[in-house]
């Protein structure tokens, strides 16, 4: 097959359109003949098949496509008169042409006056933009113009919504193919449109106010935000074309009143819980694909208040329309960002949130002309001229230059102006400075998703509170609500991102048992996640990639998404830490008594069957090093040596009260040397000759009493002579 890319002139190369007219016309005759046919094998067939479709499809002329609609008018004149379709054109002529072609052209509405733009003419336009979102070769910064030309000359304020909508569905649709997320810059003016589709729903009519306006407001009532109808709308948030038709007969008019004003418009088809889930996703990816150590996540994270800011301000609005299930799901929204959080986090949040944030965008940055927002239009000719790209310009948004400046100087020249949005976070006035509130915060979430959520929105606020109570250390409580729900008998059919939620709870369930000093729980919550040996992958923490894995690139890309962001990270070497801790404590007793059989812990078991084949063993290095030189000396009746070994672990840091968990492992390594010493005798390579093993004073020594408790004293004479009994 002939394939050609279009030349410097833009058209068609004239021996293309040749070869390619004489390769319609063989096709034609061997599908028509049927002597031909008859010969042919069936492989052969279905590749003349192909080829005759092919070439249909690629001189068939497509609306939007250039090249395919030039070739078909080739293809018509050269089968029309030959003889002058071998005359070579000018190329000069033929660059002038297609220059001017490829000049965008403005719309007549920019050239109309004000008083000449009707309500059945904004909602035309509106619609038309509407149905070239996303098309293939659609100029973004023209319809950016357009959309924002139309909002400048919205009759009602019904309109202006419908008119906001559009412009956030435009920011969303701005993330080039080859992107992993929305820009920073992008995401923040979707923000903004938000925040205005917010405020034009919640504001008052100027003929009801007697307060003074500071920016002009259409008429009418205040717009009604209702959820798109079809599922795919309602995913992104933004109504489809039948919508606009449907405002614009809601209005009582077909574009015959002169005012174009209609009183009856007050609802406007947007999907507002769609909008915030879809920024919610956005930010969440760039979270998961950014480097934590690096300035850019940090800022990143910062936004993270910006959405739960915006979050509670739509469900504010959605209470106010008693719209139950879109409260629920954005309280699911606000519950997976602050299940994790301790309260010095959110202590912090508190404190950078006491002030209202501003959140600044600057047009540089979006590398797209707002100047129609900041003036009354005379220089959109100039930004549309201006701003005319190629469309790899654009996928540079999402590489990491994306807030860099403009490709070269003058391409931008009117990208200097921004826009700066308030937003305020405001908690309960009977929330403590300390952060306190936290947990009745996370409660009031998770009984707002019990009572109108649906079963998986049910599901993942039990284990976000699960989790959350884990972190407060109320163990039984947490075990409690995990066990009379009877989740884990259903979790195994959920989606895998429950399932990972799932993970994370038990986790901070066994952390949270070991923290109480709880050892067996804590052994049995973190035994089977630590045994799988891919607790990475079960904690969505990381992928393990190896040769021999045989996952396909589209399950290495689902898993990737799936994949938990770092600062709501478990800490894994906690979580060895913890397992290996508990399986020393509850295991070696057991291998004492019964031989290494007797012991639970599968894995524990290999470590210590690989350490008695160890020909040489070095100093101890990473955990298990710790945890096995730590059983070698309690084996032997050293628990001073264990223990020095097990409170050499950095993961002992991360513990809020590091002193009560050491002071709890010191007196466990004490009882388990003592019963090593008493139960094992010489089995456990006891290093004291057997004529000593109960010598008082020795074992005195090693393990001596605890101190006495509150004012009892014991009272010691002196003169009294010596007792004879065990030396």
């Amino acid at each position: 097959m002939l394939t050609a890319g279009p030349t410097r002139a833009g058209l068609v190369p004239r021996s293309y359109v040749r070869h390619v007219a004489s390769a319609l016309s063989v096709v034609d005759a061997a599908h028509q003949d049927a002597a031909v046919k008859a010969k042919l094998t069936k492989p052969q067939a279905k590749s003349l098949l192909a080829c005759k479709q092919r070439l249909q499809k690629e001189t068939r002329p497509s609306e939007g496509d250039e090249w395919s609609t030039a070739l078909a008018a080739d293809l018509a004149a050269l089968a029309a008169d030959p003889s002058a379709f071998d005359v070579e054109p000018d190329l000069g002529d033929l660059e002038a042409e297609a220059a001017e072609r490829e000049k965008p052209t403005r719309d007549s509405i920019f050239s109309m006056k004000p008083e000449d733009i009707t309500f059945a003419l904004v909602n035309a336009k509106l619609e038309e933009a509407t149905l070239s979102l996303g098309k293939r070769g659609m100029h973004k910064q023209e319809q950016l113009n357009l959309l924002l030309f139309l909002r400048k000359h919205a009759k009602t304020r019904a309109q202006e919504a419908a008119v906001v909508t559009q412009l956030v569905a435009l920011m969303l649709a701005l993330t080039p193919a080859s992107a992993l997320f929305l820009p920073a810059s992008v995401w923040r003016r979707a923000v903004l449109y938000v925040c205005q589709l917010l405020d034009l729903a919640e504001s008052v009519d100027p003929a009801e106010s007697s307060r003074p306006s500071t920016t002009p407001v259409p008429p009418g009532p205040a717009p009604r935000l209702t959820p798109t109808p079809t599922g795919a709308q309602a995913a992104s948030g933004v109504a489809g074309s039948g919508s606009f038709r449907e405002l614009c007969a809601a209005a009582g008019h077909g574009g015959d009143r002169a005012d174009g004003l209609g009183a009856g418009c007050d609802e406007v088809p947007c999907n507002l819980v769609g909008l915030v889930e879809r920024l919610d996703e956005e930010l969440h990816k760039c979270l998961q694909v950014t480097d934590p150590h690096t300035a850019e996540y940090m800022s990143r994270l910062r936004d993270e208040a910006v959405l739960l800011a915006l979050t509670q301000r739509v469900s504010m609005y959605l209470e106010s329309r008693k719209d139950n299930a879109g409260v629920a799901r954005i309280a699911l929204r606000q519950l997976e960002h602050l299940y994790f959080k301790t309260d010095a986090v959110f202590a912090a949040l508190r404190r950078a949130c006491a002030e209202p944030m501003p959140v600044t965008m600057r047009d540089i940055e979006t590398r797209m002309s707002f100047a129609l927002e900041r003036d009354d239009g005379t220089a959109a000719d100039a930004d549309a001229d201006a701003v005319d790209e190629d469309e790899r310009e654009d996928e540079r948004l999402a590489d990491g230059n994306a807030l860099g400046g403009p490709s070269g100087p003058g391409a931008r020249p009117d990208l200097s102006g921004g826009a700066t949005v308030l937003l305020r976070l405001a908690f309960d006035a009977g929330d403590a400075a300390d952060g306190s509130g936290l947990a009745p915060l996370v409660r009031r979430l998770a009984q707002i998703c019990f009572q109108h959520g649906d079963e998986r929105a049910k599901a993942r606020a039990l284990l976000c509170l699960v989790f959350h109570l884990s972190l407060r250390n109320e163990f039984y409580v947490a075990r409690d609500t995990l066990l009379t729900s009877h989740l884990a008998d259903s979790v195994s059919v959920m989606d895998l991102g429950t399932q990972i939620l799932y993970n994370r709870a038990i986790a901070a369930l066994g952390l949270a048992a070991f923290r109480c000093g709880l050892l067996p729980e804590s052994y049995q919550c973190l035994g089977e996640l630590y045994g799988s040996g891919h607790a990475k992958e079960l904690l969505a923490q990381g992928l393990i990639l190896s040769k021999t894995a045989d996952k396909t690139p589209e399950q290495e890309a689902a898993e990737r998404r799936r994949q938990v962001p770092f600062h709501a990270h478990v800490n894994l070497e906690l979580v060895e830490t913890v397992h290996l801790s508990c399986c020393l404590v509850l295991d070696l007793p057991s291998l004492v008594r019964g031989g290494r059989g007797a012991m639970q812990s599968a894995p524990f078991r290999r470590l210590m069957d690989n350490q008695a084949k160890a020909s040489f063993i070095g100093p101890p290095e990473t955990v298990r090093d710790h945890v096995m030189a730590a059983a070698r000396q309690v084996l032997l009746g050293d628990w001073r040596g264990g223990f020095s070994h097990v409170a050499a672990l950095r993961a002992w840091d991360l513990l809020p009260d590091r002193e009560a968990a050491m002071a709890m492992l010191r007196r466990e390594l004490q009882r388990i040397a003592l019963k090593a010493r008493r139960d094992g005798g010489r089995r456990c390579w006891a290093l004291l000759p057997p004529s000593l093993s109960l010598s008082l004073s020795l074992s005195c020594s090693l393990f001596p009493p605890p101190p006495p408790a509150g004012d009892d004293t014991t009272l010691l004479r002196t003169d009294a002579p010596p007792k004879r009994g065990l030396t």
